[in-house]
């Protein structure tokens, strides 16, 4: 081949490379390919991938409502102890709850059969949905009723089943008859007759700012005479066992300041 035409072809080549440029190689992890660190995946069909149960997945089904129901709450009394011839209240309060709507009966359990138990309004209430109602049960305890502590169990019944609860209640065995403040040489007000059962312990308590004396008919171990005044503040105890009529009067005033009788009842016998 001469030197002119090794010379041609040279030159021809060198045009080649400037018209079209150096082909470069590119080796993984040069920083010219493509960046796929932010790259999502996603499926056939446009979904994102995210996996069911996920929040804001429009497959997954709303929670279930919680289901109606009722709540009972036992209140404490206002005098947890007493005496004989006293009463004492507790609140119940019944509550609607997630919209029941329905009719609730109250039972109270454990008291003795001499303890008088009311409802106010009524022991039968009609919840209205999420709705609350207080409800009043008053216990009178006579002067002839039996002494007792006692643990009542409170029931509240509907169609959704019962609720339960407890209240402590204490009736202490003992009566007290003032002789009322300001009374002085006046009308001292004694009750006319109070029955109690053998045993109870009647407590003459002088409120007065006078001195009194208790005077008794019998004047026996049931109920003595009172041998010295009773001083404003003072307390005489008397405890009559045997069941008869204990007539009283102050000493200090005579019987034209009133007079009291004290019935001791004999207590039915059980039955066999």
């Amino acid at each position: 081949m001469s030197r002119v035409r090794v010379a041609s072809l040279s030159l021809l080549f060198a045009l080649s490379a400037c018209q079209f440029g150096t082909i470069d190689s590119v080796e993984p992890g040069d920083d010219d390919q493509p960046d796929d660190a932010g790259d999502t995946t996603t499926g056939a069909d446009g979904d994102d991938g995210g996996q069911p149960g996920d929040p804001g997945d429009p497959d997954e089904p709303a929670p279930p409502p919680p289901p109606p129901a009722y709540l009972l709450e036992v209140g404490a009394p206002l005098e947890p102890i007493i005496e004989l011839g006293q009463s004492t209240q507790f609140v119940v309060t019944l509550t609607s709850q997630n919209g029941f709507d329905g009719g609730v009966s109250l039972a109270v359990e454990g008291a003795p059969e001499s303890w008088l138990l009311s409802f106010d309004p009524a022991d039968q209430i009609v919840l209205e949905p999420n709705d609350s109602v207080d409800v009043v049960v008053s216990i009178d305890v006579a002067s002839n009723a039996e002494a007792a502590d006692a643990t009542l169990d409170v029931t509240a019944n509907s169609v959704l089943g019962p609720q339960t609860g407890q209240v402590a209640l204490s009736v202490l065995n003992e009566l007290t008859i003032a002789i009322a403040a300001n009374v002085g040489e006046g009308q001292h007000n004694f009750p006319g007759t109070t029955a109690v059962r053998p045993g109870t312990a009647v407590k003459f308590v002088n409120a007065d700012s006078i001195e009194h004396r208790i005077h008794s008919n019998r004047d026996d171990e049931n109920f003595p005479h009172q041998p010295d005044r009773l001083a404003p503040g003072e307390v005489y105890v008397v405890t009559p066992v045997d069941p008869d009529n204990y007539n009283f009067y102050c000493h200090e005033h005579e019987v034209a300041a009133g007079v009291g009788r004290i019935v001791v009842e004999a207590l039915a016998e059980p039955a066999e």
